[in-house]
């Protein structure tokens, strides 16, 4: 609340000077209303804190916040708390906007609530009081007692929302930017407005809105340079950020594609796809007939076997061309980079927990050139930690990418029964990062890990133009 007095003064001469002083108007209880993060993923939740603090010198009750949630947030159900405990606060909707009522221990019979309206009147609303209604006063300042937040008290309220990306919806400060066509980001709000009462006086007071808001952004998958496919479709939350696609060459499914784009034109966009060699069945074969050649004559293909367990990199590249077998689980540790062709077959489940990286030394034979490859019976389990990969993975199970804000940039190809993307992280200047990044390199066509030569054909692996 502002009120602007002009003040004019002529001094000695004819010209005259205006002075605009700006009076600002503090409210008896004040809030400071934040939300955290500031920039969130979509689906993702964010957290709501007010701090209530009565600044002048009688106690004051009666204290309701009502809450305003734009169309990116979803308020979740029980998650409100006044100085962290949830039995101080009742959450009921009223005229479209959700009203925290603060709560104290039972005192003399009053009204429910402060401002208009009286939530308690409308049946079936979640935390309503049954028989006589008790004092609707704030009672959990520093004094403790009941009823009263005395001159200097603050309460603390705070709840969760959900927050997603709306298409369209505008980016940035409220009223700023454009309508955006694809799923990249927009603006999450929360306004509340305070309402209370003078103890002694009953005067009644309501504060003007106070704002929290943020970013939403997509979380997305992009892959570079090849082709990719799903036997059961494409289907993504919400589109890529605007300017940006998952892929760069052909989409193929057996399904139908949502949300998920080729930068080459929605006619690399290919749904109902007839499967021919692609077919999963034919897949699943071919490499199971790759591990049974390659374990039936173990010395032509230069198989050592290994114990199950944890295992670094120096102990699996040992600087040739080999095979390494694990009969069970693997756990792989980095403390050097792969400078070799190396295959791993596992026929358990592979965990990797730390980033990984091709040795850039230069070679003089492109057989010399390091080329990884895992093929694992089981699933494929990547760490949160893990930043950075490589390597051609052929799991029958699922890969999951790890749940972290991290981003995760992999530098070879992925074939899995099903995947499991549960990275979070966007790039929180303009929004262009994708959670995961899968750059195809050529290494599997070029100097191909032993197993891996009869797969180069299919065209979800092999580099085309569109």
């Amino acid at each position: 609340m502002e009120d602007i007095i002009q003040v004019a003064t002529t001094p000695t001469g004819e010209s005259e000077i205006k002075v605009d002083v700006t009076m600002v108007t503090v409210y008896p209880v004040n809030t400071v209303f934040t939300s955290d993060p500031a920039f969130v993923g979509h689906n993702k939740e964010v957290t709501f804190q007010g701090a209530i603090t009565n600044h002048i010198s009688v106690p004051v009750n009666n204290i309701a916040a009502d809450m305003r949630l734009n169309e990116s947030l979803t308020y979740i159900s029980d998650s409100a708390t006044i100085n962290g405990r949830k039995e101080n606060v009742r959450v009921v909707m009223q005229n479209g906007r959700l009203r925290f009522e603060c709560l104290g221990t039972e005192g003399a019979e009053g009204e429910l609530g402060g401002g208009e309206g009286t939530p308690g009147d409308t049946e079936g609303e979640p935390g309503s009081v049954q028989g006589r209604q008790i004092a609707v006063d704030l009672g959990f300042g520093e004094s403790g007692e009941s009823g009263i937040l005395k001159p200097g008290e603050t309460v603390y309220l705070a709840f969760k929302a959900t927050a997603r990306v709306v298409e369209g919806s505008p980016r940035g400060e409220a009223g700023e930017g454009e309508g955006l066509a694809g799923g990249s980001s927009n603006l999450y709000e929360a306004g509340l407005t305070l309402s209370y009462k003078e103890q002694e006086s009953g005067k009644s007071y309501q504060n003007g809105e106070v704002t929290a808001q943020g970013t939403v952004a997509s979380i997305w998958l992009q892959t570079l340079f090849g082709d990719i496919y799903a036997q059961g479709g494409f289907l993504a939350e919400v589109m890529p950020p605007s300017g940006n696609q998952n892929a760069t060459y052909l989409v193929q499914t057996d399904g139908t594609i949502s949300h998920f784009t080729s930068k080459a034109g929605s006619r690399y966009e290919i749904q109902n796809y007839i499967q021919g060699i692609l077919s999963p069945v034919n897949v699943k074969r071919l490499m199971r007939d790759q591990v049974d050649q390659i374990l039936t004559d173990r010395e032509r293909f230069k198989v050592r076997e290994i114990t199950p367990g944890s295992h670094r990199v120096s102990d699996l590249d040992k600087g040739r061309r080999e095979v390494i077998y694990v009969k069970g689980n693997l756990v792989l540790e980095t403390d050097a980079d792969f400078r070799s062709p190396l295959t791993i077959v596992v026929t358990g489940d592979l965990r990797i927990k730390d980033s990984t990286n091709y040795d850039n030394t230069p070679v003089d034979s492109i057989k010399k050139l390091p080329s990884l490859g895992f093929i694992v019976l089981g699933d494929t389990i990547i760490e949160g930690d893990v930043t950075h990969g490589v390597g051609a993975v052929y799991s029958e199970g699922t890969i999951s990418t790890g749940d972290s804000n991290k981003q995760l940039v992999w530098e070879g190809l992925f074939v899995a029964a099903g995947f499991n993307l549960d990275r979070t992280h966007f790039h929180t200047g303009d929004v262009t990062e994708p959670a995961e990044k899968v750059i195809y390199d050529g290494r599997v066509v070029a100097n191909p890990p032993t197993g891996f030569s009869e797969l180069t054909d299919f065209p979800v692996w092999k580099e085309v133009t569109p």
